[in-house]
This record gives C-alpha cells, structure tokens and sequence, in this order.
C-alpha cells in the first residue's frame, strides 16, 4: 500500500520490509524519508525538518568529531542510517516510543533488519562502541536542531551527557531552550 509521504508498506518483519526495499529502491527510500517530518519549525524558519536533513547533520557532527573521540571512519553508514526504519515506522516522538515497549522495539528492529538485508550492510550500530557513537551523533543533532528551530526539549544541559553538550559547543551550538521543572 502507498502511504502518505511516499511510504511503501505491507508489513513490518524483516523479510517483507526488504521485499518491499526491492520494488521502490534507494530512491523510494529517500524519498519516502524526504516526506517524514521530523518536526515542523517555529520562529523565523519556513521549511520542514525531515529525517534525511536530520541523518546527514547526525553524520557531519559524526566527521566533525570523530579524530577527537577516535571513532572509525567505518562507523560513519550507520549514523548515516541510524534513522532508516522512520520510512516504515515514522518519527515517533521518544515519549511515545518509551510509553509502547517492548513492542515498538521489536516492531523497529524488524523493519531494521528488512532494511539491511536490502542495503547488505552488516548489523548496523553492533560495533563495539559504534552504537554509543551514533547515539552521541544523534544527540548533538538534536541540541543543535533544538537551537537552530527554537525548540523547547524537555531535557537541560545537567541531562545530558558532558561529551555529548562539549561536541555540542564545538559545532557552533551556545545554548537551547528547555522546560524546567521546579519541585516544591
């Protein structure tokens, strides 16, 4: 079935989402992550934000800090693809995903498999540390969006990792709103 946003779905299980990868290709697969938004911006910007341009920042923060970190230039594919599943499965927002586990990690990881059966890519993310990589990656991009977009996370500079907020800074990122909660 053609969904919204370009995205081709029968299943999830490994072997149909890699049948599927077959019949709409690279090509359908980024295009159907061009059409997932990962949020619309406020404030001055007037474009979405969708996976892709989000994957590609996750993997410039990947070259950018990796002589630093001593990252292998072999883990740059799987930051590059850390986010391939949301053609299938959407940017479900992580308080979403935490509320329906297990099953939307079994769901994913499904989709995940299918997707590098597809690419013939090895395990993505199983490297020792290569996974700690994409996660650090992955949450520099979202300081940085959260910037960039004005964006008010939940989460303050105290909730995140130390290496995570330096490799923020030495990107060029200053600062991100955040709710604070106060206790009585």
């Amino acid at each position: 079935m053609n969904l919204v946003g370009g995205r081709w779905l029968r299943g999830f299980e490994a072997h149909i989402v890699a049948e599927d990868l077959e019949k709409i290709g690279p090509v359908g697969l980024i295009r159907c992550l061009l059409g997932e938004r990962r949020f619309r911006p406020s404030g001055p910007h007037v474009q979405d934000w969708n996976v892709v341009a989000h994957s590609l920042n996750a993997a410039l923060i990947f070259l950018r800090v990796r002589g630093i970190r001593g990252w292998p230039i072999e883990w740059l594919p799987a930051v590059l693809c850390h986010d391939l599943a949301e053609a299938f499965v959407g940017d479900i927002p992580s308080p979403v995903k935490r509320r329906v586990q297990p099953a939307f990690v079994q769901l994913e990881a499904g989709v995940q498999d299918g997707i590098e059966r597809y690419l013939h890519l090895s395990r993505l993310g199983e490297a020792d540390g290569e996974a700690l990589a994409v996660r650090h990656c992955d949450l520099v991009a979202l300081l940085l969006e959260a910037e960039e977009f004005q964006l008010t996370l939940e989460s303050g500079p105290n909730d995140f990792p130390t290496g995570v907020v330096e490799d923020f800074k030495a990107c060029g990122g200053t600062a991100w709103l955040f709710r604070e909660t106060r206790v009585p």
